[in-house]
């Protein structure tokens, strides 16, 4: 893909994540997003047909890119090392923070959040079914929550001042979730 392609549609990308953490999705429009990307709408119109479209590429790329992060993780070694989960995904939310922070913090990207979180859970419930002792039923509670305060945390990290870095914080959640507040004792 050309560069002029490329570059042109992340300043898209990262428009329509700065708007949506100031506007509901339904109230931003193809002005706003070429406005704010410095573009013409016909450039825009090159590429998406609607705002509609830039939402679900949106999601769909995030879904592709933390899925593809973790795909390769065999189980029994997240369950071993799971601080691995937390830190490809850290790396791939730092190599691209103009685009993730607004999304982060947008409360209206409940949409987008929901398809991360959803593929996240799935390949939680994959890796460690097998080594789960509890019922099915528990485990999903087990998940649903752990997963709520992960994105909670992380949601109120990027509206701080973030004192501590993205890793700190992976490594805090990842003993949480895996040795619960008695692995945070042993610090």
């Amino acid at each position: 893909m050309d560069r002029r392609v490329i570059r042109t549609k992340k300043a898209i990308r990262n428009a329509f994540a700065q708007l949506l953490s100031v506007k509901n999705l339904e109230d931003i429009t193809v002005k706003d997003i070429a406005e704010l990307a410095d573009i013409n709408r016909k450039t825009f119109y090159s590429y998406y047909s609607g705002v509609h479209m830039i939402v679900e590429e949106t999601e769909n790329e995030i879904v592709e890119t933390f899925e593809a992060a973790i795909r390769d993780l065999p189980p029994d070694k997240l369950v071993k090392e799971p601080y691995l989960l937390f830190s490809r995904l850290s790396a791939i939310i730092n190599a691209d923070m103009d685009f993730y922070e607004p999304l982060m913090k947008a409360d209206r990207s409940s949409n987008l959040l929901t398809k991360v979180s959803g593929m996240l859970k799935q390949k939680v419930r994959e890796s460690y079914a097998a080594f789960s002792r509890i019922g099915e039923e528990t485990f999903n509670i087990m998940v649903d929550f752990t997963f709520s305060g992960l994105f909670s945390v992380y949601q109120s990290w990027f509206n701080s001042q973030r004192r501590q870095s993205i890793e700190e914080i992976s490594q805090t959640l990842s003993t949480l979730c895996f040795e619960g507040i008695n692995g945070l004792k042993k610090e």
